[in-house]
């Protein structure tokens, strides 16, 4: 049965704003002061695109092999203090993917109620409605990685396919949020899978 958390309210289309997800997600996740604000505003733009750093930053987040699954290419990344993200694009169907590293919280560190509080938030600034279509768990690298798919509603009722999944690593001390979103309709986890499969460790 389909579960609907929040109730769409009238506000801007998704379809043109799918790009800023990223950008609300980074601005979000990444302030811990406002200086860091300023600094990370201040090099984004140098260091963002730059493939030797992002494969740095992906280094930092969980061990990826050099070379990307077929179909997948970097496209952002950025790091502050202890907080990482970076993005990638599967061509084959426009579907974009992110992942945000972050220390363990320990007021909310079960990745099931992680998912769980992510979802019924929508995205900052987008929308605040998620429609719950499926939940599962994967296998990543060793850890078990809990996930929701469905579709973010904007405030006119419109959907776009999405995925949030979470692992958490009490002994390393490491949160790992993955964020997938498809720009033709529902979310694929296949695809979401390829990247997943692709981490050698954590």
């Amino acid at each position: 049965m389909t579960e609907v958390l929040a109730t769409p309210k009238p506000g801007l289309p998704l379809w043109a704003k799918s790009l800023v997800v990223l950008v609300v997600t980074v601005v979000f996740v990444c302030i811990v002061s406002l200086t860091s604000l300023v600094n990370f505003s201040a090099s984004i733009a140098k260091k963002a695109r730059v493939p030797a750093y992002i494969t740095s930053v992906m280094q930092a987040v969980a061990e990826m092999p050099s070379t990307l699954p077929d179909g997948f290419s970097y496209q952002t990344a950025a790091e502050i203090n202890n907080y990482r993200f970076v993005s990638f694009l599967y061509k084959p169907d426009d579907s974009l993917l992110a992942f945000i590293s972050m220390p363990v919280d320990a007021k909310l560190d079960d990745s099931a109620l992680i998912v769980q509080e992510l979802s019924s938030r929508g995205l900052p600034a987008v929308s605040d409605s998620f429609q719950v279509d499926k939940k599962g768990q994967e296998s990543v690298a060793g850890h078990t990685m809990d996930y929701t798919i469905g579709k973010t509603m904007d405030r006119d009722g419109t959907g776009i396919g999405t995925m949030i999944g979470c692992i958490v690593d009490k002994g390393k001390n490491k949160q790992l949020l993955m964020y997938g979103w498809s720009l033709k309709g529902d979310f694929d986890f296949a695809v979401a899978k390829k990247l997943l499969d692709a981490i050698k460790s954590m």
